[in-house]
């Protein structure tokens, strides 16, 4: 008869060492967005039957952005060295502050311990938060971290843990779609509500949520 292991490396704590060849660094990180429905109006009035008639990523603001950095030291380790968890929000901060915090202190200062840039991790950063940091980056001329410069969804300064399980069948899976599969907590309110309390200013729920979505995202 075949037994099964069926510890969770998760649940338990003594699990083996996890034996890494080269230090590495990861930022894993998350952004929240108003969506300016006043400037797509506009579009849609210029354009006419061409325009698309549903808002997309060219009309989002950064609201809120949250982030983590993660070390995983060369050798047999227990587990990785987690720091502190960080947000940046309205109304403290508007979009620039938010880009250029993230940018200067973040992406451009982490590396591993070769001095090489710390990677970028995400879910579905590739389909809206890193072209919008883009976005931001050539409207108000702040230089891009090389984490971003290169736009090929497989640069291996960044890591998009939904296209790495994309597949056309299925498209994308929504990050609380795969934790809920996983028996991990989902976000702390539906994505779709969201935007009303975006557009309500209620900053802590925005900020938990985006925390909430850089720390599901560490986990995985």
């Amino acid at each position: 008869m075949i037994i099964l292991d069926r510890q969770h490396p998760i649940r338990n704590p003594d699990c083996p060492a996890i034996p890494q060849r080269m230090d590495k660094t990861i930022v894993v990180a998350d952004f929240e967005f108003r969506r300016d429905l006043e400037k797509h109006r506009a579009y849609v009035r210029r354009d006419g039957n061409s325009a698309h008639s549903e808002p997309r990523w060219a009309f989002d603001e950064i609201v809120c952005g949250s982030y983590v950095v993660i070390r995983f030291p060369a050798g047999d380790v227990k587990k990785p060295e987690v720091g502190r968890f960080h947000s940046l929000c309205q109304p403290d901060m508007d979009e620039i502050d938010i880009v250029d915090h993230f940018f200067r202190r973040v992406l451009e200062r982490e590396v591993d311990g070769n001095g090489e840039p710390a990677r970028l991790a995400s879910w579905a950063g590739h389909y809206k938060d890193d072209k919008v940091l883009r976005r931001v980056a050539m409207s108000w001329g702040v230089t891009l971290p090389r984490q971003l410069c290169n736009t090929d969804a497989r640069c291996p300064l960044r890591l998009d843990m939904c296209e790495e399980f994309f597949s056309r069948a299925i498209g994308g899976l929504h990050l609380s779609e795969f934790a809920q599969g996983q028996d991990l907590p989902g976000k702390a309110i539906p994505a779709i509500q969201l935007q009303k309390h975006i557009v309500a200013g209620n900053w802590k729920v925005v900020e938990e949520q985006c925390a909430g979505d850089v720390l599901l995202t560490a986990i995985l």
